[in-house]
């Protein structure tokens, strides 16, 4: 907020009658007369949400995707038709404002059922936001193959509704938190629209049911905005502490915050050295603190080595295992191989495998539901009883993916295998009966959550079920032109 003296209002109008407003006043955030939000920061975009009940005459205030305030409002209007931006902003910017109504249809996603679970676990699944209409075309890509057609269907991942079914399938399950790819989008600016976060700002963020389960973020420093080490303090920390860690719903171990990393050797390059990275983590960890928590733990998505550990991560895990992953045999060697190291925690990870014909590459085998059974069980008890130091490192278990469609390595219930891969998770982490029912959508429900795709379009690609078979020698000549 660049002056001091910047009084501006978002006022919302009925016809010609105030209904209320939101303004912004010497850095504080306002709703009519009350303060919602105190000492904005500058330099810094913030995402307000007001969610208006014209019945009940109160407003939900929203910031930067969790709740602040739930407010009255001094109008007897019914309802809201335009917004004005009236007043003295200086040097503040705003834009993308939106005004919608908020339906909630009677056959709306059920309440999730908590399964009762012993609390022996901590259970993470990684998740790829690649499936919103408005920022991705991905789904054209997998709907030749119809194994991976989701129970959901081609659904928007900006929906609500489309994460309340994820969250009731997950928690349903046994996971406790999901862990979505985060992007940086500015080098040393400040962070407005990073890449692919619909899933999670849009959708995860304003789901009915998402107080029932947890979030972290996976810091994807491979493929994002490099920021060096003074862009990382002045614009990349600050949006964690306000979007993430502030957020109740943010996923903590021992009342410290979970980061994970993929891409971890590029951090030498963007900080200068393994020095200066364990720098930066270690700053985090102390500006956490100063929301009440007790450090972060940081997970690099790589294998063990002194450089990962000398950039100062408490542990390792895989973001999948490739196309080998499919095998417990192949899954237990690596783990196995990794652990021996003894250089760094290793968080035991199962992924699906890595069936990537939706990018157009070569079929490959994925998972059954029963060798999923099997690393399970491998896990549980011959893996995390073994594991020395902290509790918790007895308890974690990873998942890989939620959602990578295109990569083939998906655990969302889909045509392939159905609820297979959660039912054994749901076996193996809650206490719960084997014998049980998973509801899905019905063709309404559907017809919702897939309103953005065009039904019926598919593309034609090849099954890759077996090798095309061509002649030793020509047998035969065709002019074309």
């Amino acid at each position: 907020y660049a002056s001091a003296s910047s009084l501006g209002y978002f006022t919302l109008y009925d016809g010609e009658k105030v209904a209320f407003s939101l303004g912004v006043e010497n850095g504080d955030i306002l709703f009519e007369n009350t303060v919602v939000y105190p000492d904005a920061l500058s330099d810094f975009w913030y995402r307000f949400r007001v969610e208006a009940d014209f019945d009940t005459h109160t407003a939900l205030i929203k910031i930067n995707g969790r709740e602040v305030a739930t407010v009255d409002f001094p109008t007897d209007v019914s309802g809201a038709d335009k917004v004005a931006v009236e007043g003295y902003f200086g040097g503040i910017k705003f834009d993308d404002i939106r005004l919608f109504s908020l339906v909630e249809h009677s056959d709306y996603v059920p309440e999730p059922v908590i399964p009762a679970d012993s609390e022996n676990n901590i259970v993470g699944i990684n998740v790829c936001s690649l499936w919103a209409y408005t920022s991705n075309h991905g789904w054209s890509c997998v709907t030749p193959y119809e194994e991976f057609r989701p129970v959901l269907g081609y659904y928007d991942e900006g929906s609500a509704e489309t994460a309340d079914w994820e969250i009731k399938f997950l928690t349903e399950h046994g996971v406790d938190f999901q862990a979505f790819c985060w992007y940086a989008d500015q080098t040393n600016a400040p962070l407005k629209n990073t890449r692919n976060s619909i899933h999670l700002h849009d959708g995860f963020m304003n789901a009915k049911y998402s107080d029932m389960m947890k979030y972290c973020i996976i810091w994807e420093a491979a493929n994002c905005a490099h920021a060096g080490i003074e862009g990382f303090r002045n614009h990349v920390v600050p949006y964690w502490m306000d979007y993430f860690f502030s957020d109740p719903r943010y996923f903590t171990i021992d009342n410290k915050v979970l980061i994970s990393v993929f891409g971890s050797g590029q951090l030498i390059k963007d900080f200068g050295s393994e020095e200066a990275v364990k720098a930066q983590l270690d700053y985090v960890r102390e500006q956490v603190k100063t929301l009440g928590y007790d450090g972060a733990i940081f997970m690099s998505c790589s294998a063990p080595s002194e450089s990962v550990k000398n950039c100062g991560f408490d542990a390792v895990y895989a973001y999948n295992w490739g196309t080998e992953g499919y095998s417990p045999e192949y899954t237990k060697s690596r783990i196995t191989e990794q652990r021996e190291k003894n250089i760094l925690h290793v968080v035991p990870t199962v992924s699906t495998g890595f069936n990537s014909i939706g990018w157009d590459r070569p079929r490959t085998p994925l998972m059954t539901c029963e060798d999923m059974g099997e690393m399970l069980r491998w896990f549980k008890e011959d893996v995390l009883p073994d594991n020395k130091g902290e509790d918790w490192k007895r308890k974690f278990v990873m998942f890989s993916t939620w959602n990578e469609y295109g990569e083939g390595t998906y655990i969302c219930p889909a045509n392939l295998n159905g609820f297979g891969y959660l039912d054994e998770m749901r076996k193996a982490f809650t206490d719960e009966p084997k014998e049980h029912t998973d509801v899905r959508p019905n063709e309404h429900q559907l017809d919702r959550l897939g309103y953005l795709y065009p039904k019926g379009r598919s593309l034609l690609r090849t099954q890759q079920y077996t090798k095309p078979v061509y002649p030793d020698e020509c047998v035969g000549k065709i002019d074309i032109s």
